[in-house]
């Protein structure tokens, strides 16, 4: 099992989170399968929300960090299709927003899958450097 982390590309959206986050990474996933160019990742995304799907990539723009294998399906089944947490996203820079327990977005999911206190407060670069530290 890995949590998987992309790197900052060209978007407006990745080149802000990157910024408002000072990190390189700008969304993770929760993997359980991965091949050489695909894995099958859990996460909450723009427009999508919280979600399981496979996912094509190239490994320059991802970091994998293997974790212990941990039990989320029952924590999928509550949160899949629950919307995205724009709001949240922007607490990272106006910290006194709260956070809505009907959005997600993608670190604060994966955090909450992992244990993490306050997941809302939780970043793609601060859970990768968590998960590299321990």
């Amino acid at each position: 099992m890995f949590i998987a982390f992309k790197k900052k590309g060209n978007s407006k959206l990745e080149k802000a989170i990157s910024f408002f986050t000072r990190s390189e990474y700008v969304h993770c996933e929760l993997v359980t399968v991965k091949r050489k160019d695909k894995f099958f990742g859990y996460s909450s995304e723009p427009y999508v929300g919280v979600r399981g799907m496979w996912v094509s990539y190239n490994p320059d723009e991802w970091d994998f960090v293997e974790i212990p294998k941990v039990e989320f399906k029952e924590f999928f089944d509550k949160t899949i299709g629950k919307k995205y947490d724009y709001t949240g996203v922007l607490g990272f820079v106006f910290l006194r927003l709260s956070e809505n327990p009907n959005r997600w977005f993608c670190s604060e999911w994966c955090a909450t899958v992992l244990g993490f206190d306050k997941p809302h407060r939780v970043s793609p670069g601060k859970l990768y450097n968590a998960l590299v530290s321990r």
